[in-house]
């Protein structure tokens, strides 16, 4: 089986776990405490942390 091929032709839905609104809420928080220290850049790797931004 082509599981590529299948995804192409028939790909998954996507959902978001929030609101569009919510989202840019969150992601305009982290920006915000991110200029406030100066940061160009914020790694996750926490995967609780990395779930509230992406849901």
């Amino acid at each position: 089986m082509d599981l590529i091929g299948a995804l192409k032709k028939d790909p998954l839905p996507k959902e978001l776990a929030f609101p569009r609104a919510e989202y840019a809420t969150r992601v305009k928080k982290v920006q915000g405490m991110m200029a406030e220290q100066s940061l160009d850049l914020h790694l996750i790797s926490n995967t609780p942390n990395l779930g509230y931004l992406t849901g």
